[in-house]
């Protein structure tokens, strides 16, 4: 193994020591950034269709995103390292009598997917923005964009969250294909009336 052989020293020890205990805080710091993103991008765009953009828990308070990038990276690391906890946002409509909400998260173990939960019709819905796996009476899909980030089980982060233009990028990709899932929604939802 390459990394054995590369800590061959007490300085070098000590080094690899105190940068394996910050990896996650650093990682949780770009996985911070990149959920800002994209709620700043998804609150632009998804308020012109008619949704409204929430957060989980762990970076909102009072439906406030924390704007101290440092403690939502510290909120982050945290869940990421103690178990299998969701990390996201929220995408909510209410269409006569009907919520629906679409949450766009990542678990410890998996990749970006997206949860739909509806009170009426949500096979149908589910269908068309490709969310057909079951979860009881919701329904959950991958996202076609590979991010993954860092945390307890994960394999192959991704590492070009260290780039910021390649982040930013990621973002945008991801507001852009939750947008269409929403319009797609949106269009069903008219459909219905």
């Amino acid at each position: 193994m390459q990394v054995v052989e590369l800590i061959n020293s007490p300085k070098i020890a000590q080094a690899a020591t105190e940068m394996a205990q910050n990896l996650g805080y650093v990682w949780a710091l770009k996985e911070a950034k990149f959920w800002y993103e994209l709620w700043t991008l998804m609150e632009e765009k998804s308020e012109k269709i008619g949704w409204r953009i929430l957060g989980y828990e762990i970076m909102f308070h009072d439906d406030n995103f924390i704007e101290d990038e440092k403690e939502r990276a510290l909120k982050i690391a945290q869940a990421r390292a103690s178990k299998d906890e969701g990390i996201g946002i929220v995408c909510e409509k209410i269409f006569e009598n009907n919520e629906v909400a679409v949450d766009i998260y990542q678990y410890n173990t998996t990749g970006l997917r997206y949860y739909l939960k509806s009170s009426k019709d949500i096979d149908n819905m589910a269908k068309y923005i490709g969310t057909i796996k079951k979860d009881k009476e919701n329904r959950y899909g991958d996202s076609e964009i590979n991010v993954k980030f860092y945390g307890k089980n994960v394999n192959n982060p991704s590492y070009e969250l260290f780039d910021d233009a390649k982040l930013k990028q990621l973002a945008r990709s991801v507001a852009d294909e939750a947008i269409k899932k929403l319009e797609k929604i949106n269009q069903i939802l008219l459909l219905q009336e």
